[in-house]
């Protein structure tokens, strides 16, 4: 069942543009509410989307490569299929980019959160601060060797 289509035929790819840009659509949307779950610092929220997500990406790169296959180009499309699949992917492509830079806060905000816990942990880890007869701070690295510790002046040290 090999037939060739013209890419100038107007019915090239029609249903397959319009599920290209249901599927745009889709994805838009779960990207949109991934956006909100981690601005809303919800992450769990976006467990429940990953699966979605990665079958539409997954048909939308497959629709791609067979309208590609085709030959179809925007040029080749309808004037209206056309206008609402430019204005749909430019619309997931906005979307992406603030996906991308909402990840990539709660990525640092992670971080930080994580680098306050290992230094407080750090902290209580470290051994008690000495002092020394005169006052000053004893060196912690010194260890047990300048601890005070009872002296019998009757015995020789």
């Amino acid at each position: 069942m090999n037939q060739e289509l013209s890419a100038s035929s107007p019915a090239v790819g029609a249903a397959d543009i319009d599920a290209l840009t249901n599927i745009t659509r889709r994805l838009t949307d779960l990207l949109t509410a991934e956006i909100a779950a981690l601005r809303g610092m919800r992450p769990k929220d976006i467990v429940p989307l990953q699966d979605e997500k990665a079958a539409l990406t997954d048909q939308y790169q497959r629709l791609l490569q067979k309208l590609k296959e085709q030959g179809v180009t925007p040029g080749s499309l309808d004037p209206a299929s056309a206008i609402v699949l430019k204005e749909s992917t430019a619309l997931l492509n906005d979307v992406i980019v603030n996906n991308k830079r909402a990840i990539e806060a709660v990525k640092i905000v992670n971080e930080r959160v994580l680098h306050i816990v290992a230094e407080e942990i750090a902290r209580q880890r470290s051994p008690a601060h000495a002092y020394t007869g005169d006052g000053q701070l004893a060196d912690a690295r010194a260890g047990a060797a300048r601890r005070a510790g009872p002296l019998r002046l009757d015995a020789h040290v």
